[in-house]
């Protein structure tokens, strides 16, 4: 992808110009997103951020308007950022269209927060995906491990690796992709697709195909 495939979206209604840049295919997305910003114009500021989905967006002044920006989530979103919120834009869409496809109420997920996952999920084929109801902040509650389990017992601390929400992102996006799925779900993964997606309590399947 180039700067020649970006398309930026300009906004004069509060007076003051915002941009928002991303790829085509979500233009309408990032138009949604500068409507956002718009109810809050009288606050803008160089730095003036909010929080939409599960990342954030803010403002940098310049050019006598304002440009949307978001970390960057292709590299080290910890210490880099960019304008251009495609990816930002795919993630929050993925996530909400997870949720809907098996007709649930999604549960917030931060870019930050951790996934515990346990050794050998990055080599498996098949994983399964489970959520503590209750965890602490910066903690998602997942656990991603083999499916079927490597152990039937608790696993040891040595076995644990907790992963950020963003780096899971890029390793493996399907995983990333179930993210706001609530606690009450149990959700299987092959190779980058989702499989399926289970009712904890009935047992019985909210989704199966490729997702």
């Amino acid at each position: 992808m180039t700067d020649a495939d970006l398309t930026t979206t300009r906004s004069n209604r509060t007076g003051k110009e915002i941009r928002a840049t991303a790829l085509a295919e979500v233009v309408a997305q990032a138009e949604g997103l500068i409507s956002q910003f718009e109810e809050f114009a009288d606050e803008w500021r160089d730095g003036f951020t909010l929080q939409i989905g599960w990342a954030p967006l803010w403002l940098r002044e310049e050019d006598g308007g304002f440009t949307v920006l978001t970390r960057d989530f292709r590299n080290d979103p910890r210490t880099a950022s960019t304008d251009d919120l495609t990816l930002a834009i795919w993630m929050m869409v993925s996530l909400m269209h997870t949720t809907q496809t098996a007709g649930v109420e999604p549960e917030d997920v931060a870019w930050d927060d951790r996934v515990i996952c346990i050794d050998g999920w990055d080599t498996a084929d098949l994983i399964q995906l489970t959520r503590e109801a209750e965890h602490r902040v910066g903690d998602s509650g997942w656990l991603v491990d083999t499916s079927p389990p490597a152990s039937r017992g608790e696993p040891a601390a040595d076995d644990l690796t907790a992963i950020p929400v963003w780096r899971m992102l890029q390793l493996r996006p399907a995983v990333a992709r179930a993210l706001s799925l609530p606690s009450t779900t149990v959700t299987l993964v092959k190779g980058d697709q989702i499989t399926a997606i289970f009712d904890v309590a009935s047992r019985k399947p909210l989704f199966t195909g490729q997702l």
